[in-house]
């Protein structure tokens, strides 16, 4: 007896690694922030303070979602406002990233219905992109992924901390 199965359609989005500011980054595009260097993605999931990280692999400089239940916990950001003044609107969550900081020593990244600060994106050489919100400098400000927390979690730091070893760079992914 042969028995025949139709399995459904796994649908798959692809995002790659912007590398050209100018010519990459486009208001109403949707873009996933991961670090670049270890396979984690900013989740959906708004903690307290700071926002999730999920595992997601990437295929060279290419981050595929499918419509899985895994890929479904990775954020896609919409990007709006314009250079050095820029948002990221999370659909899912109904709100913008931004810096929460309210002293030197929170590390807080939240989500907010309404433009609470815009951000800075700028990239280096190798294609890391810098995400530094518009606060005031001696509060934590650098989104970077912290590697070393248990679980991982995406969050600001101050641009010295954000570059130590157990704090990942990021890549943006459109």
């Amino acid at each position: 007896m042969l028995l025949l199965m139709t399995l459904p359609a796994i649908n798959a989005t692809d995002y790659k690694l912007v590398t050209d500011l100018k010519k990459e980054l486009e208001v109403g595009a949707r873009y996933v922030i991961a670090a670049k260097d270890v396979n984690s993605a900013i989740s959906k999931t708004q903690n307290t303070n700071n926002r999730a990280a999920v595992a997601k692999a990437k295929n060279g400089d290419i981050i595929s979602l499918t419509d899985t239940d895994t890929d479904n916990k990775v954020a896609v950001f919409t990007l709006g406002g314009s250079t050095d003044a820029w948002t990221f609107y999370d659909e899912d969550n109904k709100g913008y990233l931004y810096a929460a900081a309210t002293s030197s020593s929170n590390n807080y990244l939240k989500t907010s219905s309404d433009v609470k600060n815009t951000c800075k994106i700028s990239f280096d050489g190798g294609s890391y992109a810098h995400i530094v919100f518009n606060i005031n400098t001696s509060y934590p400000n650098t989104l970077v992924l912290n590697n070393s927390s248990s679980p991982k979690i995406f969050s600001c730091y101050k641009s010295t901390t954000a570059s130590g070893t157990n704090y990942k760079q990021l890549g943006l992914y459109k």
